[in-house]
């Protein structure tokens, strides 16, 4: 599980030009601005990472809130040209914290919980139908605005799903600033890099009677007039995929990718129907879930005419200097000329490593996001 808050130690302290109050503080990987004077190096200190929500009963976090009352969250920000990620907030400040060590997660006793965007997009069961389908009559538009067809259309969606299969790993992805003795450890390693997309998660797997489901980050999605279903359709997913198979059955195996689009993460790749772009494949079987290769990935979908994620580098040695992989992550994304969300890092050949903290199914994969992006769109 990510440590949203934990006891941490402050790394360096470094002076920022023409700020007489505050400086910037490194804490793990991350860069945060502190007020001077604060803390000196090594201090121990409550870090909360971005994406998160602190409780809204504690007057420590008034700064946070918005005008209406409500509770905002921790986000990447920019102060005198100093790009601050998370909060570095002195121990003292809360009761009881002082008997934690440095590393111990303290997000239960804070009451942090995670920052998590509406897995529908903004999107409705009904309005997808409308982008699917080009449909732009104005009345219906209209009257799906209304209240109560909003209610009507939530209720709707949490009718139309189910858990999230025990069986097989979600796909998110540790940060690289709080995964420094892993690079250490797996310096020169080598590793394919590839872009990371900003859009949904969607999983499809196919059960031991080769029926086909699919699922959003978190949820399995049963309603089949649901817009993540139009989109596997629009890619002809199942079709390609039992040909490959044939005369098999595909059973056991499973897709998952991003899949961006109308109503996603506000378009931003200002697609007009929706895209899936794939980054893992494999089998899962008696509760394990076995990845196959990138070749094997990139072969199956080469063969079927399915799309992956772009490739941005098939030879690199993983470096252990945080700073210069996040400064990696900063560029344009090959699907538009606006910044990319970043990057995910992967070895060749996989690495499982159950040591390291954070790796989803022990599996040695992370993330760098670019500061300009998170900057840029507020996220």
């Amino acid at each position: 599980m990510r440590k949203l808050a934990s006891i941490q130690k402050i790394i360096s302290l470094t002076p920022i030009p023409n700020a007489d109050r505050i400086e910037l503080a490194r804490v793990l990987g991350w860069k945060c601005v502190v007020k001077k004077g604060e803390f000196k190096v090594g201090d121990k200190c409550v870090y909360i990472e971005i994406d998160s929500i602190p409780p809204s009963g504690n007057p420590v976090f008034d700064f946070l809130k918005h005008s209406n009352g409500k509770m905002g969250r921790v986000k990447t920000i920019k102060l005198r040209g100093q790009i601050s990620q998370g909060l570095a907030m002195p121990v003292n400040l809360f009761d009881g914290l002082e008997k934690y060590d440095v590393g111990d997660d303290v997000t239960k006793v804070l009451g942090i919980t995670k920052w998590e965007p509406d897995e529908r997009n903004k999107v409705s069961l009904s309005q997808s139908l409308l982008y699917m389908r080009r449909f732009h009559n104005r009345r219906l538009k209209w009257l799906y605005n209304k209240p109560w067809c909003k209610l009507f259309d939530k209720w709707l969606y949490v009718k139309s799903r189910a858990k999230f299969p025990l069986f097989l790993n979600k796909t998110d992805e540790t940060r690289v600033q709080v995964l420094g003795d892993m690079l250490g450890k797996y310096k020169g390693t080598e590793c394919y890099v590839t872009e990371k997309i900003d859009g949904q998660s969607i999983t499809i797997w196919f059960d031991g009677n080769s029926k086909m489901h699919l699922a959003s980050r978190n949820y399995e999605i049963l309603d089949k007039e649901d817009y993540m279903w139009a989109a596997v359709g629009c890619e002809n997913v199942e079709v390609k995929v039992r040909a490959c198979f044939y005369p098999l059955r595909p059973r056991y195996f499973f897709l998952q990718g991003e899949l961006i689009g109308p109503g996603i993460q506000a378009n931003r790749y200002n697609k007009m129907t929706y895209f899936i772009y794939f980054f893992n494949s494999g089998f899962y079987d008696s509760g394990k879930v076995q990845y196959n290769s990138i070749d094997t990935l990139l072969g199956f979908a080469d063969q079927v005419h399915l799309r992956t994620v772009p490739m941005l580098d098939d030879n690199y040695k993983l470096e252990s200097n945080i700073d210069s992989i996040v400064e990696m992550s900063r560029g344009k994304s090959v699907l538009l000329d606006i910044p990319r969300e970043g990057i995910v890092i992967r070895p060749k050949k996989d690495i499982y490593d159950n040591q390291i903290e954070g790796m989803v199914g022990n599996r040695i994969s992370f993330k760098a996001i670019n500061p300009d992006f998170l900057i840029k769109n507020d996220v």
